[in-house]
């Protein structure tokens, strides 16, 4: 038998943030490209409940290449909150930019 602390509480695991971080993902996989992930949020905005979503860009050949955007992501609907810094051709500029800087110093 498993006993329990006195005090212990069992907590559920963060649901808006896990669900954001889903609904980026979905977002940057069906509208961006592959090699984009999403970070783990943080809430930048707790009146409104606004979580800021790091868009990372990976490939398989040279592993992180490092964050190249960022979405924000209302907490209590998950509903993403995108602009004119969150537009895929924004993310791509920033991503070859990010891997040419990567790239150029690895040969240095």
């Amino acid at each position: 038998m498993t006993r329990i602390p006195v005090g212990y509480k069992k907590v559920k695991p963060n649901v808006p943030w896990f669900e954001a971080r889903k609904n980026v993902n979905i977002y940057l996989l069906q509208k961006v490209g592959s090699a984009l992930m999403a970070g783990d949020p943080q809430l930048v905005d707790t009146e409104n409940l606004i979580l800021d979503v790091p868009v990372i860009y990976s490939l398989p050949e040279t592993g992180l290449i490092g964050t190249v955007g960022k979405i924000y992501v209302k907490a209590d609907t998950t509903e993403l909150l995108l602009d004119v810094s969150d537009s895929k051709e924004q993310i791509h500029a920033n991503a070859e930019r990010t891997y040419q800087e990567k790239t150029l110093s690895s040969k240095r």
